[in-house]
């Protein structure tokens, strides 16, 4: 009886010291490179970086092929996440941002089905966790370690509540935060705004140049490849009207340095996000004038598009 409470008690230690707590503060602060299973071996990186609701993992593809050319892809998914101290039998939805720490990461894995709407629910359990590095085990038992990286990818909590609220926010805190604004755009915070499709679309990267963090944002400005003037610059930068129309899509007529130009920009909803998904520039106007010249403001406010324009850039 005595062998048998030992080796009961030894069952319970051990249960208790498998799963190890995390916070979801550790989580945010960096950027994790999965090391385990070891996708480099394959031509792939993989990582992983997380904020307060959701999970990012990115895959970055770079090969050569047998013309000897480069080939390099880049692919971002995303999911919705909290921490738990209990393996979940569902997801709730209620715990998302709510729950500062855990044992066991639970995330939800969303797909369309003939038209219907499917939810699964899958959970990560920690075993360890060091200085550097976490441990986990899948249900079916598959181990993987992440890495940190850095903290540089950390996003600012409040550049984030710009552009939560409606497809019309995004729009604008895209334009004032990086089109127009100092702040720096790079992967982490264009998984905050835009979707994978959009960012690839704006990875140099992918056009075979040796620049995988370099983005262009600058093909959302109005006045990119023009030679401006010192006197021109002291004119303001701004949207001036923002109208939903079919498909996702949205108008927004744009002024910059006098110049003003109309563009299309399709909004994605992810979850309670609001992404940027594609543009397409439809008039890139000359500067207005006055009303002899013909390039005045319609009476109702909108700006009135001349037969000349400005070239439309390439992307």
């Amino acid at each position: 009886m005595r062998k048998y409470l030992l080796l009961l008690i030894c069952a319970i230690l051990s249960m208790s010291c498998k799963a190890q707590s995390i916070s979801a503060d550790t989580l945010m602060k960096y950027k994790w490179d999965i090391v385990v299973p070891n996708f480099k071996q394959y031509g792939q990186d993989k990582t992983v970086t997380f904020d307060k609701t959701r999970t990012y993992n990115r895959s970055h593809f770079k090969r050569t092929n047998s013309n000897g050319e480069i080939i390099e892809r880049s692919a971002t998914t995303t999911q919705m996440y909290y921490l738990s101290n209990d393996k979940p039998t569902k997801f709730d939805d209620d715990k998302v941002g709510k729950t500062s720490s855990g044992k066991y990461i639970i995330t939800l894995s969303r797909w369309e089905e003939e038209g219907v709407l499917k939810r699964n629910v899958n959970y990560h359990e920690i075993i360890a966790v060091t200085d550097s590095t976490i441990t986990m085990i899948y249900p079916l038992g598959d181990t993987f370690v992440y890495k940190k990286i850095s903290s540089e990818n950390k996003i600012n909590p409040l550049l984030n509540k710009k552009f939560q609220g409606s497809p019309q926010k995004t729009i604008s805190a895209f334009y004032d935060s990086f089109v127009w604004g100092n702040e720096k755009f790079d992967e982490n915070v264009g998984r905050m705004c835009c979707t994978s499709k959009l960012l690839q679309r704006l990875n140099i990267s992918n056009a075979n140049i040796s620049s995988p963090n370099h983005y262009t944002i600058e093909n959302f400005s109005l006045t990119k490849n023009l030679a401006l003037q010192n006197n021109e610059k002291l004119e303001p930068r701004q949207i001036n009207h923002i109208e939903p129309t079919s498909y996702d899509w949205y108008i927004v007529e744009l002024e910059e340095y006098g110049y003003h130009g109309t563009i299309k920009i399709k909004i994605i909803k992810s979850d309670s996000n609001y992404l940027i998904d594609d543009y397409l520039w439809i008039d890139k106007a000359s500067k207005e004038s006055d009303d002899k010249n013909g390039f005045a403001r319609n009476k109702d406010g909108k700006p009135y598009i001349p037969d000349k324009r400005l070239p439309i850039p390439n992307d």
